[in-house]
């Protein structure tokens, strides 16, 4: 896992307002995937990046986007991040 802090499912939802449920949907849509998931008990793990892209995903979700829109952000953020 690298050094870095990792926080449980549990722990993330409390953090950003999201439901684990909400947050097992996002994974399975690839909206929000999990920084590691324990392969032994597919533990969700989540870190300190995923906490930016999920407070990212509550506002937008505010600003009534639908996931398809959200996931048409989340692309268009990555590749600014990944290609500047």
């Amino acid at each position: 896992m690298g050094g870095r802090y990792l926080y449980k499912i549990s722990d993330f939802s409390k953090m950003t307002g999201l439901s684990k449920e909400t947050l097992r949907y996002y994974a399975e849509v690839k909206l929000l995937e999990p920084a590691y998931i324990y392969p032994e008990n597919n533990y969700r793990y989540y870190d300190d990046g995923s906490y930016f892209l999920a407070i990212l995903l509550v506002k937008l979700r505010r600003f009534g986007f639908t996931i398809q829109e959200m996931i048409s952000v989340m692309a268009a953020t990555l590749d600014v991040v990944l290609y500047s």
